[in-house]
């Protein structure tokens, strides 16, 4: 987590004390996709057992840019909320006689709030950075703030491509394979886009 902080606070320094020459941008970002999920049960001797399932999740947050606009290689970080929507009950139908099992009632869970933060790098890997590009991205962070205290590292690579439309306006979309860890993997796959406005 400090590392993450630390890094963090780097990326910001060297984005707002540079030299007149300013070169990145800002924008807003906004992201939806699909996660694993685990629905906790528990047998009559209180043996657990977790039905994951798939459970979207959605959000929004701003975005910094760093380097000049011509660049292929950029450094990227994000500051977002997300929204997770809580579990169904958890499926039973292979347990066999289901009557003395327990779990929360999904009825009375509220979506969790999640503020995270990532950094990264976009990598140009054809087409022209003042045009249209076709990117990868490599992000790279921690949901720090949750309502549940359940802070999670995570690790998102993706595919997409950048449109320059001037010297100012860049729109962005990748297509993301999510990895959430705490105490096991959690696997998932999200979309992100948004628009950038660019200083150099």
């Amino acid at each position: 987590m400090r590392k993450i902080l630390s890094t963090l606070a780097a990326f910001t320094v060297l984005g707002t004390a540079s030299t007149p020459a300013l070169a990145g941008g800002l924008g807003v970002m906004g992201t939806a996709g699909i996660r694993q999920a685990p629905a906790y049960y528990y047998d009559g001797e209180g043996t657990q057992g977790i039905d994951w399932q798939s459970r979207p999740s959605t959000g929004f947050g701003i975005e910094g840019l760093l380097g000049d606009k011509d660049n292929k290689i950029q450094g990227v970080f994000r500051f977002y909320t997300l929204w997770d929507t809580p579990t169904k009950d958890p499926d039973l139908s292979a347990e066999g006689d289901t009557s003395d099992f327990v779990f929360p009632d999904a009825a009375s869970q509220d979506p969790v709030n999640v503020g995270a933060a990532t950094v990264g790098v976009q990598w140009g890997i054809f087409g022209d950075p003042t045009g249209l590009q076709f990117v990868i991205s490599t992000m790279a962070g921690t949901a720090f703030i949750t309502t549940d205290n359940q802070e999670f590292f995570i690790f998102e690579p993706g595919v997409g491509g950048t449109w320059t439309t001037n010297d100012r306006l860049q729109f962005f979309a990748t297509a993301n394979w999510q990895v959430r860890f705490r105490k096991q993997f959690w696997q998932g796959a999200n979309a992100v886009a948004g628009v950038r406005y660019l200083f150099d």
